[in-house]
């Protein structure tokens, strides 16, 4: 062998390059290369709309105040506001037994309590916004009728 003919010659090294770089070029955009990975599927997403009922009223909120006249007392009910429109007040025994208010207070005429009596009356206070109603809250209101003093308490 001729050591001439041992030598690369540097077309032949130059149609390689040009040949690997076209293989390697054409690989990466083709579709040859895309068929190694592939994905797909659909993506659904729903919203559904629907009323929510208000928070219930805490019953830690609510004080009362009470005003006295001839034979009766007025019973005056605060509570803090939730996110209702509107609450049910239901009181039996008292005038009104049962009434809608936009506000979160209430007043209610029950008869005045015989001396030295405690009357007591379960009032039921439900928030309720947009036709739904919340759970209701059971507050016991106490009268007491001293020779001095009169009272009234919420628990």
């Amino acid at each position: 062998m001729k050591a001439a003919d041992a030598q690369i010659r540097p077309a032949v090294v130059r149609a390689a390059i040009i040949i690997y770089l076209l293989i390697v070029t054409a690989g990466l955009a083709g579709t040859g290369a895309h068929a190694l990975w592939s994905q797909t599927g659909t993506l659904a997403s729903g919203v559904t709309a629907g009323t929510w009922a208000p928070a219930p009223v805490a019953a830690s909120s609510v004080t009362c105040t009470r005003a006295n006249t001839n034979n009766q007392v007025d019973v005056t009910l605060s509570w803090a506001a939730t996110d209702a429109s509107s609450y049910t007040v239901t009181a039996p025994g008292a005038t009104p037994a049962s009434l809608v208010t936009g506000t979160a207070t209430a007043v209610l005429r029950v008869d005045r309590p015989g001396l030295f009596d405690t009357d007591t009356y379960n009032v039921t206070l439900t928030p309720e916004a947009a036709g739904v109603k919340a759970s209701s809250t059971l507050i016991r209101v106490e009268l007491y009728r001293g020779l001095f003093n009169s009272t009234v308490t919420c628990r």
